[in-house]
């Protein structure tokens, strides 16, 4: 095992805590909210995927 990758953690920290602000906003009614919260997580996952495949392809 190399180490913690820094960027990956971070990223699913923040498509983590995006799918708890969902929740959160869900409960509170708030349709705005759930929307930010819902971008913030695909941005995340997409960028996420995309570094990752890049990683791969560097190998």
């Amino acid at each position: 095992m190399n180490g913690i990758k820094w960027n990956f953690f971070i990223l699913a920290t923040i498509a983590a805590l995006s799918i708890v602000g969902i929740g959160i906003f869900f409960a509170e009614n708030s349709s705005l909210g759930m929307i930010i919260c819902f971008i913030l997580l695909c941005v995340a996952m997409m960028y996420g995927f995309k570094s990752k495949k890049k990683l791969r392809q560097e190998r």
